[in-house]
């Protein structure tokens, strides 16, 4: 476990020699078999919060733009 992240190993049923990594931050999961891989995602993504955070509220505005624009046909 990385700080209040907790990296569960499980075996994939398609793929049952490799084993398998996942962890969730904030409402993203990342799923390897790769460990290295996995510990890296999880210290990027909490070092770089801030900036995960603006391109979250910046697309989050996008798409109410988009949204608003859509025409519906009944």
């Amino acid at each position: 476990m990385i700080g209040d992240n907790q990296i569960v190993e499980y075996i994939n049923p398609y793929f049952p020699d490799k084993q398998m990594y996942k962890c969730k931050v904030d409402s993203e999961t990342y799923h390897t078999d790769d460990y290295g891989k996995l510990v890296d995602w999880i210290v990027d993504k909490t070092v770089n919060a801030e900036y995960y955070a603006e391109c979250k509220r910046l697309s989050d505005i996008a798409c109410a733009s988009f949204m608003e624009d859509v025409k519906y046909k009944d």
